[in-house]
């Protein structure tokens, strides 16, 4: 993630130099740039698939509290069929692109229109707009994923027993609401 970060600073850095636009406006399009990150997950879902997952489990590369999870995931995929992925990853993943990419100009759109206006307010409102999208993609994925979960555990692979519950930091795990 460190190149994509230095070509953001890059970007910035230039159109504040050569003042292309208001320094807000580039406040906003680094942020929408910024959120890669955030729709890593649904990017890479369709790609994943059991031969990768097969080999991060040989080499050991996953905690040992994820092993038995991805094991029996990686069972649950190759009885579904080797090599598909999950039904609705792969609609996941474009409209994490479609949104992702739609964030840029509205970016730059949002805050060229309203700075004449609202200032540096601008940004905050875009920034919400922006939260928003991304919180409502996360809720969105979240509802699916759970949902894809009790699918196979209705098909005898109990993943939602076998995924490990998130830690506090301090390696005790926290317990379910």
């Amino acid at each position: 993630m460190v190149i994509p970060d230095l070509a953001i600073l890059a970007v910035v850095a230039v159109a504040l130099v050569l003042q292309l636009t208001e320094p807000v406006v580039v406040l906003s399009l680094a942020a929408s740039v910024s959120n890669g990150g955030a729709f890593l997950a649904a990017w890479f879902d369709p790609i994943y698939n059991t031969d990768v997952t097969r080999g991060r489990l040989q080499l050991g590369r996953f905690q040992a509290r994820w092993a038995a999870y991805y094991e029996a995931y990686v069972k649950y995929v190759d009885q579904r069929g080797k090599g598909k992925p999950m039904r609705g990853s792969v609609s996941f993943g474009v409209l994490a692109s479609v949104l992702y990419f739609a964030m840029i100009p509205i970016a730059y759109l949002m805050t060229y229109d309203l700075s004449p206006s609202y200032g540096y307010t601008a940004f905050f409102l875009f920034f919400l707009t922006n939260m928003a999208v991304v919180g409502a993609f996360y809720a969105f994925k979240a509802i699916w994923s759970h949902n894809a979960l009790r699918e196979a555990t209705a098909r005898g692979f109990d993943l939602i027993a076998l995924r490990p519950r998130p830690s506090n930091g301090s390696g005790k795990q926290v317990r379910a609401r």
